[in-house]
């Protein structure tokens, strides 16, 4: 079945080739594409296509994050990657919790959060006290 958003994800992996790879997986839920910018402190994007029609994306390394519910379309695909791309995407790590955050020009807007099982309990500031890594852009300048 025709996925207009794994092709679209093709489409602008294709339009950054000076700068990433194209990646592809397959596996017994479908194939995950992983677009690797070249470098190293920049994240990724995934996208998970599970043969139906269906995908998911989310940055490389939180795909846990992705929610089956959630229809995920081309305009997805743009909001992932041309956050990846600014290098405006962070990631908090505090205890027992990560968080992904994207900075939509007003401030941060916190795209997924995963708890290990011993911290589902609140821990009020943890954020303000988390190791925060700072993706760069793919391209320099």
């Amino acid at each position: 079945m025709p996925n207009p958003t794994r092709a679209h994800f093709e489409d602008r992996a294709g339009e950054l080739q000076d700068c990433t790879s194209l990646r592809t997986v397959q596996d017994f839920t479908g194939q995950t594409l992983f677009l690797v910018p070249d470098n190293p402190r920049a994240v990724g994007v995934t996208l998970l296509d599970y043969g139906d029609g269906t995908s998911a994306v989310s940055f490389t390394g939180q795909e846990d994050g992705t929610g089956g519910e959630m229809t995920y379309e081309p305009r997805h695909v743009d909001f992932y990657i041309d956050a990846a791309v600014a290098g405006a995407v962070r990631l908090l790590d505090g205890p027992g919790r990560r968080s992904i955050q994207v900075d939509v020009g007003d401030g941060y807007e916190t795209m997924d959060t995963s708890y290990s099982l011993w911290s589902m309990f609140p821990i009020p500031g943890w954020r303000d006290r988390a190791d925060m890594t700072q993706f760069e852009p793919y391209r320099p300048g």
